[in-house]
């Protein structure tokens, strides 16, 4: 193939996957990391943590009405767990963040080595500059559907495991709302989590 002129001879002429299948990659990877129902962590210590905090918070919301200082144990109890349930959350995110981040870099090497490969055939002459250029503009394409994809995808742990924490303690904080269980519904919403 001293000219190159057919793409459909060119070793690498693979179709490109679209900006939204390299993001749904991206999720699944990160969807496969998620937390399961199954998981030790989240069915021996996670869940009957919350559900035993918010059985306590419950008795002491009731037990609020009668005086003020189970209101401030109740606050006590429910910033421990912010710490504690918040850490678990973090970490959790945090291993969904880094499958999705190795999964982008599996995708970027992929392109990468196409890239060498389609150098190395267009020095020694076996693809021609038009197809070189045209491939070199695909792979570029690629690289930033990649980065594109990744950026939608990608989400702070930190961030995130704050934001529900903080939002959970709030609830939780609050004077009647404190019946309702919300550590144990914030656990729950974690298997959602891809």
């Amino acid at each position: 193939m001293p000219n190159g002129e057919i793409a459909e001879t060119f070793p690498f002429a693979a179709v490109f996957p679209s900006e939204e299948d390299v993001e749904m990659e991206i999720e699944t990877a990160g969807a496969e990391a998620g937390v399961s129902p199954l998981d030790l962590d989240f069915l021996l210590f996670a869940l009957p943590f919350a559900f035993i905090v918010d059985t306590l918070d419950i008795v002491l919301e009731i037990l609020g009405f009668l005086g003020g200082i189970t209101k401030i144990i109740g606050i006590v109890i429910d910033f421990v767990t912010l710490l504690i349930l918040g850490g678990w959350l973090y970490w959790r995110l945090g291993k969904i963040e880094k499958s999705k981040r190795e999964h982008r870099a599996n995708l970027e090497e992929t392109v990468q080595k196409g890239i060498q490969r389609l150098s190395k055939l267009q020095k020694t002459g076996e693809v021609s500059p038009q197809v070189f250029e045209r491939y070199m503009r695909l792979y570029g394409k690629q690289m930033g559907t990649i980065e594109k994809a990744a950026a939608r995808a990608a989400r702070k742990p930190a961030t995130r495991a704050l934001i529900r924490g903080g939002l959970t303690f709030l609830a939780e904080f609050t004077f009647i709302l404190g019946i309702i269980p919300f550590w144990t519904i914030m656990v729950i919403f974690a298997l959602r989590e891809k």
